[in-house]
């Protein structure tokens, strides 16, 4: 009974880590652009995610949300800030740093893209507030990335 249980168990963690394979970077090591993924399954919700050696920091203060979110390897989409305002005018700053593999990040609001900052660009931007929550998610393939943000309001 005991054999047939940890067989079952070694048999479950086996098949998670296969589920849980890095998407390859199929467009060469100095085009940093996705290759995998559509606009459609950004908006779509893909949220299955493989991720190595995360180290997160964020900080919301009143109006504020600041943070740092860097990976040594990730491959799917994973949401690194949600923040929402009753002000009329929301400042976006996003600094996308790619080492290896393809990255983006884009903010997504009412499920519509609002912004995409491509690896190894910095960008800053307003939006009128929708009075929706703003979403920004890290897409990678295989990508070794640092997103670094500040939003006010």
């Amino acid at each position: 009974m005991k054999k047939n249980i940890c067989f079952i168990m070694l048999l479950i963690f086996s098949l998670t880590l296969i589920s849980c394979s890095h998407i390859e970077d199929i467009n060469g090591p100095d085009d940093y652009s996705l290759a995998t993924f559509k606009d459609e399954d950004l908006l779509g919700g893909i949220h299955s995610c493989s991720e190595m050696g995360v180290i997160e920091s964020s900080s919301k203060i009143l109006d504020k949300a600041t943070g740092t979110y860097k990976v040594s390897k990730i491959s799917g989409m994973t949401e690194i800030e949600e923040y929402r305002s009753n002000k009329d005018i929301i400042t976006f700053t996003i600094e996308v740093k790619c080492e290896a593999g393809n990255a983006l990040v884009v903010v997504i609001s009412n499920n519509e893209i609002i912004k995409k900052i491509e690896a190894n660009q910095s960008l800053t931007f307003e939006v009128s507030n929708n009075d929706e929550s703003y979403r920004i998610f890290l897409v990678g393939e295989s990508a070794k990335v640092t997103v670094k943000y500040n939003i006010e309001s």
